[in-house]
């Protein structure tokens, strides 16, 4: 074990410069990011998603933009391990009055495999504080299809998103505008 190793470090300094200042920028390595926004005319109880997509097509779905009204998330784990649609809701948000202020639904066909079952134990801290884009996940399906086009049907790229949103609220809170290169994060 006292060999050298039979890499240089000094490599790899590019590929991982982001990491220690923002987390979840590993997981651009491995997943592909997407975004589906919702009607809120059509339902309003319905939230913003992300999908990060792995190579074999499984999906990591989540909320893109948590509402600070949420107190509690309430999983529909009788769901894990049959198929849903793109209307099956996955889980509910109550506020603390107990009415539910907000949904997510599935927004693709397959099978569930797993809900987030962390939010029984860490409830809403989950979702905040960016963590809804890593450990604050709701759920992982096993799409019907590989094709994205078709699975992914209605979401838009990372960069298609946050112009989408500029487009339609110029005054988000949720967007942040860079005066260097004149582009946006979402925080």
């Amino acid at each position: 074990m006292d060999e050298p190793a039979d890499y240089d470090i000094n490599d790899y300094s590019e590929l991982t410069k982001d990491w220690n200042r923002d987390p979840t920028a590993y997981l651009s390595r491995y997943y592909e990011l997407y975004y589906k926004s919702v009607n809120k005319d059509f339902d309003p109880l319905a939230n913003d998603l992300y999908v990060r997509q792995s190579p074999n097509k499984i999906c990591v779905l989540g909320i893109s933009n948590p509402s600070t009204d949420i107190e509690k998330i309430v999983m529909n784990q009788q769901l894990v391990g049959n198929k849903v649609t793109r209307n099956t809701v996955l889980c509910t948000f109550e506020n603390a009055q107990g009415q539910v202020v907000g949904h997510v639904k599935a927004e693709m066909e397959g099978k569930l495999l797993e809900l987030n079952n962390r939010f029984e134990k860490e409830g809403k801290s989950l979702l905040f504080q960016g963590h809804h884009m890593d450990t604050g996940f709701i759920a992982i399906i096993l799409p019907k299809t590989d094709d994205t086009k078709v699975q992914l049907k209605g979401y838009q790229t990372e960069q298609e998103y946050k112009h989408s949103l500029l487009a339609s609220n110029n005054n988000s809170p949720i967007l942040e505008r860079k005066a260097s290169n004149n582009m946006c994060t979402i925080s």
